[in-house]
């Protein structure tokens, strides 16, 4: 039995009785009765030595699996985290912030064009890279995307991915407003909310021309409707025979800014103007007011506009 040991010939019980054996003859001293030679004696010892550590070995794994297994998994994760990290965010990101009341034309390097209004900030990257084009919006900004195929576009908001091929549409994503609003002027764009995504039930919904998404963050719900046209992002506003109150909700859009009407009946007075997009609100509504006069004044975040009506 010994002699097959040192070859590694024996069965599991025989390498446990040899073992156990062996354990007993070291504290006994008695070698002495064993027909071996000083090498094979040697040789025995070594091999009981490495194979009680390689037993010991594989008890603790088995005792540790549980922990060998969870540790593991979250190495996995860990792991694909990172990559998912590096693949989106390893490509060096641009950033442009634009201050309240101003607006910024951003021309990407696949030739799609962004309009950033103001208080609002876009991350994009440098090149587009893989098979997604991919950008990070807060506030709100007007897109012209270039066709392709192969590879969407995809703007991230804070609850909300908007997926296109080619198209342009609006995006009202402003942190302070209680709703996300997307309208789409041409083209088809895919809506999905990140919490339905997170919890592997895609909530899709598809825009057509005309359609306007509004989703309510704090309610995780939304509505499609229809809308007329988006002002905001052009060169130039051009006014006919409008209302002061139509081109009130203009010039909030336009402007980022709100009004309230003392005078109710001011809101019915009537314009025809061309205001250039570089014209700050003021010169706007000075030169309204040349035309028809009312007054106006800043007042608690608000344009307050007052004086006598049009018809007086």
């Amino acid at each position: 039995m010994i002699k097959n040991y040192l070859s590694g010939i024996c069965s599991e019980r025989e390498r446990e009785i040899v073992e156990i054996w062996y354990d007993g003859l070291e504290k006994s001293s008695g070698s002495e009765h064993l027909n071996l030679d000083e090498a094979e004696m040697n040789l025995l010892g070594k091999r009981i030595f490495e194979n009680v550590i390689k037993v010991k070995k594989l008890n603790w794994f088995n005792k540790n699996i549980q922990s060998i297994r969870i540790a593991a998994s979250i190495l996995i994760f860990i792991s694909i985290g990172i990559l998912s990290y590096y693949s989106i965010h390893g490509n060096d990101l641009n950033m442009k912030v634009t201050d309240h009341a101003l607006r910024s034309r951003i021309v990407l390097t696949d030739g799609s064009v962004v309009v950033l209004n103001s208080s609002s900030e876009l991350k994009y990257p440098k090149s587009f890279d893989g098979n997604k084009r991919e950008v990070f919006l807060k506030g709100e900004a007007f897109f012209e995307i270039t066709k392709n195929k192969d590879k969407p576009f995809i703007v991230h908001t804070e609850d909300l991915d908007i997926e296109v091929l080619g198209t342009s549409f609006n995006v009202d994503a402003r942190s302070q407003k209680d709703s996300i609003i997307i309208s789409v002027k041409e083209g088809k764009v895919a809506v999905v909310d990140k919490k339905s995504k997170n919890n592997n039930n895609t909530n899709k919904q598809i825009l057509l021309p005309n359609d306007q998404l509004v989703y309510n963050k704090t309610q995780d719900n939304s509505y499609k409707k229809q809308f007329s046209k988006i002002v905001w992002h052009e060169d130039k506003l051009k006014f006919n025979n409008q209302t002061l109150l139509s081109i009130s909700k203009s010039f909030e859009e336009w402007y980022n800014v709100k009004f309230e009407f003392i005078n109710p009946q001011l809101k019915q007075c009537v314009y025809t103007a061309n205001i250039e997009s570089n014209v700050t609100i003021f010169k706007a509504l000075d030169l309204l007011s040349s035309a028809q006069k009312f007054d106006y004044e800043i007042k608690d975040g608000k344009i307050k506009i007052s004086g006598k009506s049009c018809n007086d």
